[in-house]
């Protein structure tokens, strides 16, 4: 049970980030046709400013200032623009959003499902790529990534010589992009947990995002009815190779889920 405990807290704290990060941009950029489920453009809207201002401001700052700084920043947008009355629209569709909820809540719960009572705080699959994402959540957390021209994915990471700086610094994912990992760093210090204590929520959490997502393009991309978009929602929530990403601890992969179809 300790497991799972763990990975619920870091899964709710990463998605009040998302939340808190996309509420002003959500205010401000909503377009037309998504805005009656504005709630559910919020956290994915979150989690595209989220991974972009933490690419830049981790060039210069490691993730535990930079994952405060951002949270302040988007508190305070949302609360200048409330002053200015600017308030989520009108017209919500709001059953149609609890809907979604419940299935991004069954579809995060099933994602974490396989750790029900088990000890350990680790990923669910076996998948080696959790030596890599753990130490290097660790790391941005203390270290900024550098940039130059040469390098301009970031500069190799200091300390004292070990296996997993070693395999950090030498299978560099920076130039594939540290979306995720700078997601995860900002979650763990948020959160006040390591790396492996959050891991597998976040990943559950973002492939709840995934539904969200997918009923966002049927219902509002492709105009299809509250029915048969709603049941296409249902069917990403048991979507077996989806699962297996999740399982299988691919967290660039993940990460890029909801925001394919978000786009």
């Amino acid at each position: 049970m300790a497991a799972i405990v763990d990975q619920l807290i870091g899964g709710a704290v990463a998605l009040a980030l998302l939340l808190a990060a996309g509420y002003g941009p959500s205010l401000l950029l909503t377009p037309p046709g998504l805005r009656r489920w504005f709630w559910l453009v919020t956290p994915l809207t979150g989690l595209a400013v989220t991974v972009v201002a933490l690419g830049w401001l981790e060039i210069a700052l490691p993730a535990r200032l930079a994952a405060p700084l951002l949270v302040v920043a988007a508190l305070a947008l949302g609360a200048a623009l409330h002053l200015r009355g600017v308030r989520p629209p009108a017209g919500q569709h709001r059953w149609e959003q609890v809907a979604v909820v419940v299935l991004v809540a069954g579809g995060s719960g099933l994602a974490l499902l396989p750790m029900w009572n088990r000890p350990e705080l680790l990923s669910i699959g076996p998948n080696w790529d959790i030596e890599i994402y753990l130490p290097l959540a660790e790391y941005l957390k203390h270290h900024a990534t550098g940039f130059s021209w040469d390098n301009p994915a970031g500069f190799p990471f200091p300390g004292q010589p070990n296996p997993l700086l070693w395999r950090v610094n030498f299978f560099d994912v920076r130039w594939a992009g540290l979306g995720f990992s700078q997601l995860h760093a900002a979650t763990g210090v948020l959160a006040g947990q390591e790396a492996h204590q959050n891991f597998s929520g976040l990943l559950s959490l973002l492939f709840g995002l995934s539904i969200a997502a997918g009923f966002l393009l049927l219902r509002g991309g492709f105009e299809l009815n509250r029915t048969p978009a709603l049941l296409g929602a249902g069917l990403l929530t048991v979507s077996t190779p989806v699962l297996h990403i999740v399982f299988w601890s691919f967290g660039q992969h993940t990460a890029s889920l909801p925001l394919l179809s978000f786009a």
